[in-house]
C-alpha cells in the first residue's frame, strides 16, 4: 500500500503507525527539497519572500503526487516541512535571553537549551544556523556566547567578539597591587573588565566603551554574571575619576586592511579600524592620559615598536611588550617608574 494511501486509512485512527507514516513522509519530502534547492537555500543573496515562494511551490508540487492524501493534510505537511526547511522558529530572542547558559544543537531538528540548570527542546531549526554560518556569520554571533578566561559572555553583533590574545590585557591586571583602581578602555562587551573582577574582587574596576549599544551588552554580562564592574558611555576614559591602571583593546587595524567576511560583514567597523595606520585611537589616548601609574594597550603583531615609541613619547618611563601565544608581541605594558 502506498504510503500516501496507509495515512489517508489510518485518518480516522491516531496510532502509532499514523504518527510515523506522517514523519516519514516529511522527512522524505524535507529532504527530497533540500537536495533540490540547496544553492538557493543557502545563498544570502536570494530574498526571503522569493526564497519562501520557491520552497513551497516545491512542496507542493511533490505532495501532488502522493495520492490519497486529504486536501488538510496535504496542507499542514506544506507548511510543517516549510518551516523545517526554511528555519523558522528564529534564534535571536534566545540570544537576548540572559537567563540561558547554553544553547546545544544535537541534530537538524533537535536544538536544546539550557536554562537555570534544566534542558529544554526548543523549535529552533539547524538550517537557519547553517544559513548563517554560509553568510560568514561568527560561531560566537550565531550561538550568542563566548568563552574568556574563567567566565562566559553573552555577545552579538554590537559588541567584538574577545580573542584569546586580549587575555594578555587581564594578566597585567593580577599583578597589580591590592585595591588598585583599573578602568577597561574600549570594554565592548566587557570581557576584560568583568574577568579581571572575576579574578581579583579586591581591585576597582570601570568599563568605558563609546558605544551606548556596547554598554546595554557589558552591564547584562556584568548583571548575568554577578559581578559589580561599572559600566560607563564615553569617549576613551573621560567622565572617569583618576585610575592606577588603564587596560584598552582599542581599535588598531588599518582602514582598508584585507580582513575575513566574519569581521567586516558582521563585527562592529568601529571597534575595529583604527585610521590610515591603524593607530589613531592610541594616540588619541596616550596624548591625554597624563599621569596614569600603568598603561597596557593590545596592538596589532606588527605595531609593537610603534606603539612602544608613542609610550616613551609620553614619558612612560619603562616599557615592556608581551607575546600571545603565536608569538607576536600583542600586549605593549607602559609603566611610569
Amino acid at each position: 500500500m502506498e504510503l500516501a494511501q496507509r495515512l489517508a486509512s489510518a485518518r480516522s485512527e491516531v496510532t502509532e503507525e499514523t504518527h510515523d507514516a506522517f514523519a516519514e513522509l516529511k522527512d522524505r519530502i524535507h529532504l527530497a527539497v533540500i537536495s533540490e534547492l540547496g544553492p538557493q537555500l543557502y545563498n544570502a543573496n536570494v530574498e526571503d519572500a522569493d526564497l519562501h515562494r520557491l520552497v513551497v511551490a516545491d512542496i507542493r508540487s511533490r505532495l501532488g503526487h502522493e495520492h490519497g492524501l486529504a486536501v488538510a493534510d496535504r496542507d499542514r505537511l506544506t507548511k510543517e516541512i516549510a518551516d523545517d526547511t526554511l528555519g523558522h522558529g528564529p534564534i535571536e530572542p534566545l540570544l537576548s535571553d540572559n537567563s540561558i547558559s547554553e544553547i546545544m544543537v544535537n541534530g537538524p531538528d533537535d536544538v536544546w537549551i539550557e536554562r537555570e540548570g534544566r534542558l529544554h527542546r526548543t523549535t529552533i531549526r539547524f538550517a537557519d544556523l547553517v544559513r548563517r554560518r554560509v553568510d560568514r556569520e561568527p560561531v560566537a554571533y550565531i550561538l550568542g556566547t563566548k568563552e574568556f578566561r574563567r567566565i562566559s559572555l553573552r555577545v552579538d553583533s554590537r559588541v567584538l567578539i574577545p580573542r584569546p590574545e586580549t587575555e594578555l590585557l587581564v594578566e597585567v591586571a593580577l599583578s597589580l597591587p591590592r585595591g588598585a583602581r583599573v578602568v577597561d578602555v574600549g570594554t565592548g562587551s566587557g570581557a576584560v573588565a568583568l574577568a579581571v573582577k572575576d579574578e581579583r574582587p579586591d581591585l576597582s574596576v570601570v568599563g568605558v566603551d563609546v558605544s551606548e549599544r556596547a554598554i546595554h551588552v557589558a552591564r547584562a554580562n556584568a548583571a548575568r554574571l554577578g559581578l559589580d564592574v561599572e559600566f560607563v558611555v564615553g569617549d576613551l576614559f573621560s567622565g572617569v575619576s583618576p585610575r592606577d591602571a588603564i587596560l584598552a583593546n582599542l581599535p588598531y587595524v588599518p582602514e582598508g586592511a584585507a580582513l575575513p567576511p566574519e569581521i567586516t560583514r558582521h563585527e562592529p567597523a568601529e571597534a575595529v579600524f583604527g585610521g590610515p595606520d591603524g593607530l589613531a585611537v592610541i594616540r588619541r589616548l596616550l596624548s591625554a592620559v597624563g599621569c596614569v601609574p600603568l598603561v597596557a594597550l593590545e596592538v596589532g603583531f606588527d605595531q609593537a615598536d610603534a606603539v612602544a615609541s608613542l609610550l616613551v613619547a609620553a614619558e612612560f618611563g619603562s616599557v615592556e611588550r608581551l607575546r600571545d601565544l603565536a608569538g607576536h608581541e600583542r600586549v605593549v605594558v607602559g609603566r611610569t617608574s
